[in-house]
């Protein structure tokens, strides 16, 4: 007897992904950027590898009557094994405390191992309510020369953010008020946030995603989550929940 694939919303997306690449390479390829094309098509296959995998642990979830969890959390554990294999940068930010517009205190960007790759403070964002070295960033800089090295740093690679909607908005609008280009395209940014709520069923409106970092934060000895923690901090929790996830795929599915 024939078995309908289990499509569930995470593998829709990864396709539209892909999508998205295969325009964003036909584009480059009609402005003769070559190398931008091949980085593309370098992430393409990463991606296909990636939903390929996915597909065949879902296919074994499918088929095993002895995985005793349910279809989205068994799609949310296989997502994130596929996401670790993409070699992901993680990002995290702050924002200023007692700045009613949000603006962002602090950066960090780390690499699939927890290795710091850039962690700026804003100077001109910063309003002191704690110390340099308290705060835990290895430089204070401006928006004119964070955002360039931040740039440098993450194009044409995958990024991992706890929160993505709000952080790439606060982003974004930093980037404008400065007159900054941000070059990160949407479709590489993968929202941790919203895969652990299908993981734990939790609801999109709620806060349980928060609760979870704000946990693994204090458990390890950390702030609280997010005003008083470091935006490193942010970045290697976010790993850490996507590591859990991960591990939690049954033996079955593998």
């Amino acid at each position: 007897m024939s078995m309908s694939f289990p499509d569930g919303p995470w593998q829709r997306s990864l396709e539209k992904r892909l999508d998205e690449l295969h325009k964003c390479v036909d584009d480059a390829a009609w402005w003769d950027d070559s190398p931008k094309a091949m980085r593309l098509v370098y992430q393409i296959e990463a991606l296909e590898r990636m939903l390929g995998d996915v597909h065949g642990m879902m296919t074994k979830w499918a088929q095993n009557g002895s995985v005793s969890i349910s279809k989205a959390k068994a799609e949310a554990c296989a997502v994130a094994r596929g996401l670790l294999s993409l070699e992901l940068l993680y990002l995290g930010i702050t924002t200023a405390r007692n700045n009613l517009e949000g603006k962002i205190a602090e950066i960090c960007v780390t690499d699939q191992h927890g290795q710091v790759v850039i962690d700026c403070m804003f100077s001109e964002h910063f309003m002191g309510n704690r110390g340099k070295n308290n705060w835990g960033a290895e430089h204070m800089e401006t928006s004119y020369e964070i955002w360039p090295a931040v740039s440098k740093s993450v194009q044409d690679r995958f990024i991992a953010i706890f929160g993505a909607a709000p952080t790439m908005d606060a982003i974004k609008r930093d980037c404008e008020l400065h007159n900054m280009p941000w070059h990160i395209r949407d479709v590489n940014v993968f929202c941790i946030k919203q895969l652990y709520l299908q993981f734990s069923g939790g609801s999109q409106g709620g806060e349980i995603g928060d609760q979870l970092l704000l946990k693994q934060a204090r458990h390890q000895g950390g702030d609280f989550f997010p005003s008083g923690s470091s935006a490193s901090t942010v970045a290697r929790l976010t790993m850490n929940v996507l590591h859990d996830m991960a591990k939690d795929l049954p033996d079955a599915m593998t």
